[in-house]
C-alpha cells in the first residue's frame, strides 16, 4: 500500500501464515494501536514497526531475528512482553519509557 493508505490502519491482525515483517512495513502508521504478530513470524525487518500508536506489543516465541531499529520512535509505546522461549531482544529496543518484559 502507498504509505498515504497506510494513516487508515488501526489494528492489524496477522495469519499464522505471516512468516516474517519485512522492512518499513508499517513505518509512520500514526493511527495504528494494535499489532497482532503471527505465532509463526520468525523475522521482523529494519523499521517494521515504527512511528505508531502501539501502546503494547508481544513478541512470539517464534521470532528469531530482529532488526536492531524494527521497533522504534513509537512514543504512546509503555510495554513490550518477549514471550518465554524467544530470544532475549530487550537490549535493542530504543524505548527508555517502555517497560519490557522478557
Amino acid at each position: 500500500l502507498p504509505p498515504e493508505n497506510l494513516l487508515f490502519l488501526i489494528a492489524i491482525i496477522m495469519p499464522d501464515t505471516v512468516t516474517h515483517i519485512g522492512n518499513w512495513a508499517f513505518e509512520n502508521d500514526r493511527a495504528l494501536e494494535k499489532i497482532y504478530i503471527s505465532k509463526n513470524c520468525n523475522m521482523i525487518g529494519q523499521f517494521a514497526i515504527r512511528g505508531t500508536a502501539i501502546k503494547e506489543l508481544v513478541i512470539p516465541a517464534s521470532v528469531e531475528w530482529i532488526n536492531r531499529w524494527a521497533i522504534t520512535n513509537n512514543r504512546k509505546l509503555e510495554r513490550i512482553i518477549v514471550e518465554e522461549g524467544s530470544k532475549k531482544y530487550c537490549r535493542w529496543f530504543q524505548l527508555p519509557s517502555a517497560d519490557y518484559y522478557c
